[in-house]
């Protein structure tokens, strides 16, 4: 069975609390989940197990509309494993024949593995093939093989309920500000620094050429005040204003995430960097004069830096 295809180090001696779902973006909703679960699994003395899948399910599904995805599945599962009282992360190949399976062959493919005690899920749950395997279909489970389950009820703020999908248009159309409320943190894009044109830096302002993994969403083409840290060295974050888009004033045609780093001097080439997008700036422009385009980096690089030594949101 694909599900325990590659070893685990999961203790079959020990209860396990599960909860299973994409995850996209761990936001607050989801934290709030697995909060819940850490504490049904310490009423059961048992641990904690998320259960998530990559590729995303949707990619398999419907291929013609691939997914685009607050994260990748390394940031997915650094964030996940770093929630407190996760024990366990499995993360699941999602392939066309796992898709096939129903919700009763799941089920007994799990317990033949593990010594389930409970289950935590959104009140929205479906599992299984043609999601058969809905929140009343697992209570009825559960109470058939002393099983406890417990439906979460989702989260709103401000009377809207967090949802990847609300996230994923505010990202979409930046509003990285909004975003973050929702994820309760600021909205994060990661790649290697890679060589671009050369011409920020004759302009100025040298900027670092992020590597995108292409299933991540990105924000809005525009300006937008951020921080950033290598992942080599996290504790030293700077200020910094980065740049999505073509960069029509000199007739661009591919989509570049480029970030100029305030205040700091060096080599990033082939280093992993990762940006925090705290607020929008602007508009993508196309500029008259490479003048009147310089003048306008200057007028971002002095408003990123009013709002980022003000703007307090945790990373």
């Amino acid at each position: 069975m694909a599900l325990f295809a590659s070893p685990t180090t999961i203790a079959v001696e020990r209860p396990q609390v599960i909860s299973i779902g994409v995850f996209d973006g761990v936001h607050r909703g989801h934290q709030y989940l697995l909060g819940q679960a850490v504490m049904v699994a310490a009423r059961h003395n048992a641990e904690v197990l998320v259960i998530t899948f990559w590729p995303p399910p949707i990619l398999i599904l419907r291929p013609e509309t691939p997914p685009m995805c607050l994260m990748t599945h390394a940031e997915k599962t650094a964030t996940l494993s770093a929630l407190p009282g996760i024990a366990h992360l499995l993360t699941v190949p999602f392939t066309e024949e796992f898709s096939r399976l129903t919700a009763e062959q799941f089920m007994h493919t799990l317990q033949a593995r593990m010594r389930v005690v409970a289950f935590v899920e959104g009140d929205d749950f479906t599992f299984g093939y043609q999601r058969q395997g809905t929140i009343n279909w697992l209570q009825d489970y559960g109470a058939n093989h002393d099983i406890e389950i417990l439906p979460v009820q989702r989260r709103t703020i401000d009377d809207a309920p967090i949802s990847s999908t609300r996230i994923r248009r505010l990202v979409e159309v930046g509003a990285v500000d909004a975003a973050s409320v929702f994820l309760g943190r600021p909205y994060l894009v990661g790649g290697v620094v890679i060589h671009g044109d050369g011409r920020g830096r004759l302009l100025g302002y040298p900027t670092a050429n992020l590597r995108i993994d292409p299933l991540k969403l990105l924000p809005a083409n525009g300006v937008y005040a951020v921080r950033a840290w290598l992942a080599a060295s996290p504790a030293v974050i700077w200020q910094g204003v980065a740049s999505i888009g073509v960069r029509p004033t000199f007739d661009g045609k591919d989509r570049r995430v480029e970030v100029f780093l305030l205040d700091m001097f060096g080599d990033l080439y082939d280093q992993e960097l990762h940006v925090a997008f705290v607020q929008r700036l602007r508009d993508e422009l196309r500029f008259d004069s490479v003048d009147a385009l310089v003048t306008q980096m200057g007028a971002d690089v002095q408003l990123a830096r009013k709002i980022l030594d003000t703007e307090t949101g945790a990373l």
